[in-house]
């Protein structure tokens, strides 16, 4: 297989969301994971770059310039996929601290 071909298209990846229902039991072979009030993404990591997506797709890597800097260096490509949080001082998480996050990271660009 040509390295083409084995590398993750970012165009055809969809983020996992949340569904409700009834845990399979028992739940071997299941994974789980807590609801966190963020912002859902999918980071694509391959050749030291870093893309991150929306669950609409939109590409927000510049939203998020620390998280997309991360990974990079760790010289495998790979895909997350995972809920962005912005943590308070408490290491809580807080969508109104997202929100401004990403409300200053707009105005920042609009600037540029």
């Amino acid at each position: 297989m040509t390295q083409a071909a084995t590398r993750p298209n970012a165009d055809l990846l969809k983020p996992t969301l949340v569904t409700h229902g009834n845990p399979p039991t028992p739940f071997d072979g299941w994974a789980v994971e807590a609801k966190f009030d963020g912002q859902r993404g999918i980071a694509v990591v391959d050749g030291g770059s870093v893309k991150i997506l929306s669950r609409n797709g939109a590409d927000i890597t510049r939203t998020f310039p620390d998280i997309g800097a991360a990974p990079a260096d760790c010289g495998q490509r790979l895909v997350l996929d995972g809920e962005i949080v912005a943590l308070d001082e408490a290491g809580v998480p807080s969508f109104r601290r997202l929100q401004r996050r990403c409300r200053r990271t707009a105005d920042l660009l609009s600037n540029s």
